[in-house]
């Protein structure tokens, strides 16, 4: 049987993050790094068998101006 993380690689995602306090949980990272690659494949996340929410975070590093 496929893990899902299989599933979320081939969707072209990866797992940049596990969170202990909610095990069912991850911060995922397009493998492109493009944004917008990001966006287009939420779809394609919504869609993997028990997926219930994904949620797009737009977080960037903080710059000093």
């Amino acid at each position: 049987m496929e893990s899902q993380r299989e599933v979320i690689n081939r969707a072209g995602y990866e797992v940049t993050q596990s969170l202990a306090y909610a095990p069912h949980t991850a911060w995922l990272r397009a493998k492109s790094g493009k944004i917008v690659d990001a966006i287009a494949g939420i779809s394609q996340l919504e869609a993997i068998a028990n997926v219930e929410n994904v949620e797009p975070q737009m977080l960037m590093e903080r710059s000093l101006r």
